[in-house]
């Protein structure tokens, strides 16, 4: 009895499986066509308005192509005029330049022989976050090049939030070289009764030869109320490959004149000099001069020249003051860096001369001509093309 009972049950449960099955698949089925349906009814027919409309809204092929092909033109075009332009330009400057020697060119704009003002040069600022405010905090050393004997002056500012707050600020002449283990306290004195203006003054003279590596580190710390606030600063540290003792007696000689540099060389090698010539009576710098040879160890001398025709451009004949001296002694083979020179003093006083005393002598550069020529012919020839 319950053996037939039991096969009624599993039958009946058979039975109403399969039902809902077939009824799932229809229901699927039937699904299926009324999607088709939703998605024939929203294709457009070919011959409705609103396909018509879209077909001649959209552009043909050809004129994609024609559209694209007119801005390319237009493009090349602009291209081609700009690059014109800049060789005329470059053409013109150069033929500008080509008037005068390498080493004697007459200064156009003064801002670009500016001299840094003291602390201009390396002066960094940072805004520190503390736990009320912040913080702006400022360090700058006096130059970036050093060399041996030179004192190195720090200067630290503070700003911002940081009234009625102890300030305490310290500082490590260090090296980034880890074989380099120099560590030396910088003594800083505040300059202002809020002590928010710090000066301290090392003097290099007192360290052995080689306590300092080319590149050197100063690392500051301020504590402001205990919140430490951390920086650092780098700078240059050399033993001069040449120092630059003096100025000899300038002379006119031919179209030029001649400035002999006197050097006391610690490094013989090939040597280069820039500096600029300057009016002594209103200070405007007039030619960039520039310099180079060799020089052997011991007293030597390198002459600068300024052309008649630079000096006549600049229309001052002087007295003259030389000064903005960079010195630096090329890397020979087998060494790494170039190595800079010093000078004794910033600035020297150099004699004038009426230009009468001068051979007036165009200067003229046939190869400079003929690159100046290159360049405004290949301007033509791309404004053709």
């Amino acid at each position: 009895m319950n053996k037939k009972l039991l096969a009624i049950v599993t039958v009946a449960v058979l039975i109403t499986a399969f039902a809902f099955l077939g009824n799932d698949q229809e229901k699927g089925h039937r699904t299926n066509k009324t999607n088709d349906l939703i998605v024939k009814k929203k294709q457009p027919h070919p011959q409705s308005n609103f396909y018509e409309q879209e077909q001649l809204n959209k552009p043909s092929k050809q004129n994609v192509q024609a559209q694209i092909a007119l801005d390319e033109e237009s493009d090349s075009f602009i291209a081609d005029e700009n690059f014109k332009a800049q060789l005329v330009n470059v053409a013109y400057q150069y033929n500008q330049t080509a008037q005068y020697p390498v080493g004697s060119q007459p200064i156009i704009n003064p801002d670009d022989v500016r001299d840094s003002r003291p602390f201009e040069e390396t002066e960094t600022t940072f805004p520190f976050p503390i736990e009320d405010g912040t913080v702006n905090l400022s360090v700058a050393a006096d130059k970036f090049q050093y060399f041996d004997g030179d004192s190195i002056t720090l200067k630290i500012k503070l700003n911002g939030d940081i009234e009625d707050k102890f300030i305490s600020p310290q500082a490590i002449i260090t090296s980034p070289n880890k074989k380099n283990d120099t560590s030396i306290p910088f003594t800083l004195n505040a300059t202002n009764q809020s002590r928010t203006e710090f000066l301290g003054t090392f003097e290099t003279a007192t360290l052995s030869r080689n306590a300092f590596d080319p590149e050197m580190l100063v690392e500051i710390t301020v504590n402001v109320d205990n919140e430490p606030l951390f920086t650092t600063l780098s700078f240059r540290y050399n033993e001069a490959s040449a120092k630059l003792t003096g100025v000899g007696n300038a002379r006119p000689n031919g179209a030029n004149l001649d400035i002999p540099l006197n050097f006391e060389v610690s490094k013989e090698g090939y040597y280069f000099v820039r500096a600029v010539l300057q009016d002594q009576r209103s200070g405007k710098p007039l030619i960039a001069l520039q310099q180079e040879g060799k020089m052997r160890k011991g007293k030597d001398e390198l002459t600068m020249q300024a052309h008649i025709q630079a000096l006549k451009a600049s229309k001052s004949e002087g007295p003259y003051v030389i000064r903005s001296f960079n010195i630096i002694r090329g890397a020979e083979q087998g060494e790494q860096f170039d190595v800079p020179g010093a000078s004794e003093e910033s600035s020297y006083t150099v004699l004038g001369f009426p230009f009468s005393q001068y051979n007036d002598d165009v200067y003229e550069d046939e190869f400079a001509q003929q690159r100046a020529e290159f360049l405004l012919k290949l301007g033509a020839q791309s404004s053709e093309n």
